[in-house]
């Protein structure tokens, strides 16, 4: 794959030569590796299309990601949990995964890239 450091963390986490488990817990890892290999499908052909439109090339991916993950000041290959955000209208602190604040009743305003 293009990102050098995606090898690196996924090392050792392969599942195959395990003994599995039957049963529900079998079926959603199955799934789940499956949702996970059309992600990293779909994000491929993304950044192909990114590549080919902008001129852009992998090294320049790959130093756009270390870029975001040395935002939270470690470079770990994680991005840090977004912190609470006052509300745009009362400016006090709501919960994070709530579509009104519990203080004013107002729309909250997230990130698309809130974790």
């Amino acid at each position: 794959m293009f990102i050098p450091s995606f090898a690196s963390v996924t090392a050792g986490t392969s599942t195959e030569g395990t003994c599995r488990t039957s049963g529900p817990s079998a079926v959603s890892l199955e799934l789940m590796e499956g949702d996970i290999e059309r992600i990293l499908m779909l994000t491929e052909a993304l950044w192909s299309f990114i590549k080919r439109e902008h001129n852009l090339t992998d090294a320049d991916l790959v130093r756009m990601l270390a870029e975001i993950d040395a935002r939270d000041g470690r470079i770990d290959g994680r991005v840090a949990a977004t912190p609470p955000v006052p509300c745009a209208y009362c400016n006090r602190i709501s919960a994070k995964n709530r579509p009104t604040c519990i203080y004013c009743g107002k729309p909250v305003i997230a990130s698309p890239f809130q974790r």
